[in-house]
Formats: C-alpha cells, structure tokens, sequence
C-alpha cells in the first residue's frame, strides 16, 4: 500500500489596522491543515504580513487608514 501526500491547506483573516501613524496587522484566526494555529504562530504571521506591506510605504508617511476591499488594500496618510 502506497499512500500520496497532499498539500496541507493554510487560512489566516487578517485585519489591517492604523494606529499610532503606523500599519498594524491583526491576524484573528490562522489554520494549518484545519488545526488552529497558537497565539505565538499568530503574531508572526502577523509580524510578516506587516513588515511586507510596511516596505510599501514611504518611512516619512503617518499613516491615517487603512481599508481592505475585494483584492485591494488602500493606505491613506500624510507626509
């Protein structure tokens, strides 16, 4: 008997935040093959999704919103 490895499907809802004049990421809930992920996974997967879209934006923007629409995630701030 031979048995075939199947990728493991991942989740994470995230949720953008401003706070402070800096991007914040939130992530609420995160699964790896249907099992939830701990609180410590959570803040890095957070941490890296943060620090990825941080490099998008100018280091001498205050941040002011964020919004997260279908496909989109639309920054606002002020120099």
């Amino acid at each position: 008997m031979t048995a075939a490895a199947s990728p493991a499907a991942s989740t994470a809802q995230a949720t953008p935040t401003a706070n402070n004049g800096k991007l914040g990421v939130r992530v609420d809930s995160a699964t790896l093959a249907g099992v939830g992920v701990p609180d410590s996974t959570k803040s890095s997967i957070a941490d890296t999704m943060q620090g990825t879209i941080s490099k998008l934006v100018p280091s001498n923007v205050r941040i002011t919103g964020v919004t997260l629409g279908s496909g989109t995630l639309t920054v606002q701030g002020v120099q």
